[in-house]
């Protein structure tokens, strides 16, 4: 029997208690997934898309918020090919000042990150800075899925040459 005593986890079951704390191996995945999500941002900052893509996993599913009518990068996108294309089109479409992963936080297989960025859209020459969030998903040492939540408040401003080019 766990030593609970005295507190409202009474009446919660050992079992249930006892799989609340984190074994060894678990807590050395969390190391080992957000030290592989650090090295995807580091890989991404120096533009070394090709070992990027690397750390991804064949069956890769990015989903990223926001309406794909306005902004190219909305939408879900599966497989290495379609992910390339997404880095593609932020290199062609964006000139970050800054992009800054500042926080990771991870349990189980997600590994969360909050961050920060600001920069302009090349064709519409529109200046933007926005925090953000991804929820990664590593499974057997790959990154499975990438979402991602951003302010979409601007979108059509700093978009709109793009999407009119694209149709």
């Amino acid at each position: 029997m766990l030593n609970r005593s005295g507190t409202y986890w009474d009446a919660v079951p050992d079992s249930f208690v006892a799989a609340l704390h984190l074994n060894p191996f678990t807590i050395m995945n969390i190391q080992e997934n957000t030290q592989l999500v650090q090295q995807g941002y580091a890989l991404f900052l120096k533009g070394d898309i090709p070992n990027l893509l690397n750390t991804y996993s064949d069956e890769i599913e990015f989903v990223f918020s926001g309406n794909p009518e306005v902004n190219p990068i909305s939408g879900t996108f599966r497989g290495k090919e379609q992910v390339r294309n997404i880095f593609a089109i932020i290199n062609d479409n964006i000139k970050f000042e800054t992009f800054e992963p500042r926080e990771f936080i991870a349990q189980g297989d997600k590994v969360v990150v909050l961050g920060h960025d600001r920069g302009t859209t090349k064709v519409a020459g529109e200046s933007f800075e926005q925090d953000w969030v991804h929820v990664l998903t590593v499974q057997n040492g790959k990154i499975t899925r990438l979402q991602g939540f951003l302010d979409h408040s601007h979108d059509v401003r700093l978009y709109k040459g793009v999407m009119q080019e694209a149709h």
